[in-house]
Order: C-alpha cells, then structure tokens, then sequence
C-alpha cells in the first residue's frame, strides 16, 4: 500500500502495487502495472499515460487521467471521482 503524499512513477518495467491511499498519485507512462490481488485507489490520482495495467482497478474519490498512448486497462469508478482525457481502444470504465 503507498499512502500519504506519496508519488510513484512508472515508466519502465515491471510494478506491483495493491492500493494507493489518500494524496499521492501515481503516473504510468511504460511499462506494466500489475497486482497481486484487487488494485484499489482511494483519493489522489492515476494518471495513465502509457504502459499497461493488468488487472481491472477500482477507483473511490480519484482523479483518473487517460491519455492517447495508455494501453488497455479496466477501473470501476465508484463515489465522487473525475475523469479527464479520453476512453482510449481497449479501455473500459465501468460508472
């Protein structure tokens, strides 16, 4: 879990991460984001620029970026979050 005011960024290789909590947020330009279990966001923001996720991730209270480049990937979006860019090819957002 990566909590607090935390910021990761991916751009290469491989990560694995089960839940962000809070402020922080967390930028996917390459490479693949993968979990062990359920990926969770509670506040802060996901901004996916490219790369790949591979599990579905279920959002509550985030800020969700999807921009041209990002790659396949599934969120749930439940409980006051924004979207801005646009459901790239592959993409599927379930409101």
């Amino acid at each position: 879990m990566i909590g607090s005011s935390a910021t990761v960024h991916l751009s290469t290789g491989t990560a694995a991460i089960n839940s962000l909590v809070s402020s922080g947020y967390l930028t996917v330009s390459g490479g693949t984001l993968t979990t062990a279990g359920n990926l969770t966001f509670t506040g802060g923001s996901l901004n996916y620029l490219g790369g790949s996720i591979a599990s579905s991730a279920t959002l509550y209270s985030t800020a969700l970026d999807l921009e041209p480049g990002s790659g396949s990937a599934d969120f749930v979006m439940r409980g006051g979050n924004t979207l801005t860019g646009s459901i790239q090819t592959g993409q599927t957002v379930w409101v």
